[in-house]
């Protein structure tokens, strides 16, 4: 028994040994050859994330694009080691439908939406996003209207000029200004709004 016990315990510190000397040299290495499809998408979640603090909204928005044909065989790798995919958030979806509806997009719209509806836990989660980007796509399309119509209406009267959610309105005009596509002048207790030219100043 001694012995058994003996052969046991040098097993156990030869295991953890080899284990040690793999961890130190990286960790285990999948297959060669294998698509390291996690990798790849949190590299452009980086990306992007980067892009956006720096307010290059054009190359924020490649990155998402780039992410799109990724998800689903993210999805089902997320799937595959952990059982299930409980991921909350995909900015790629969610940042890339908010600045697609701002400047009309329908394309990369169409696009987030044939990638989110192949899939049963996009579509479960994401499938409303997305419909309500397209929405918000013609909201944009009439705030930018309505400005060429009446440049200099104040952002609280958006709302009642256009039937719509002041909410709505608000946000979708934040990210217009963000993308240089309104600008905005202070007024009071509002601002004064106006079409701006896109890709100047913090834009693109």
């Amino acid at each position: 028994m001694t012995w058994v016990m003996i052969v046991c315990a040098l097993g156990c510190v030869a295991l953890v040994w080899v284990r040690n000397i793999v961890m130190a040299r990286g960790g285990f290495e999948e297959p060669q050859g294998r698509r390291d499809i996690e990798t790849e998408y949190f590299d452009l979640l980086h990306q992007m994330e980067a892009w956006q603090k720096a307010r290059r909204y054009d190359t924020m928005l490649a990155c998402c694009s780039q992410t799109m044909p990724l998800l689903r065989e993210f999805v089902a790798e997320v799937r595959r080691k952990y059982g299930s995919f409980e991921i909350g958030s995909i900015p790629a979806i969610e940042v890339g439908c908010r600045y697609w509806a701002a400047l009309g997009d329908l394309a990369s719209l169409e696009q987030v939406s044939a990638v989110v509806s192949s899939t049963r836990e996009l579509a479960e989660f994401w499938g409303d996003r997305v419909d309500e980007a397209f929405q918000d796509a013609r909201l944009a399309d009439s705030i930018r209207r309505l400005l060429s119509e009446k440049p200099g209406v104040e952002q609280r009267r958006l709302g009642k000029e256009l039937g719509a959610p002041g909410t709505d309105t608000s946000r979708i005009v934040h990210t217009l200004a963000n993308l240089g596509i309104v600008q905005r002048t202070k007024s009071g207790r509002s601002y004064k709004l106006y079409l701006g030219q896109p890709g100047t100043g913090d834009s693109l």
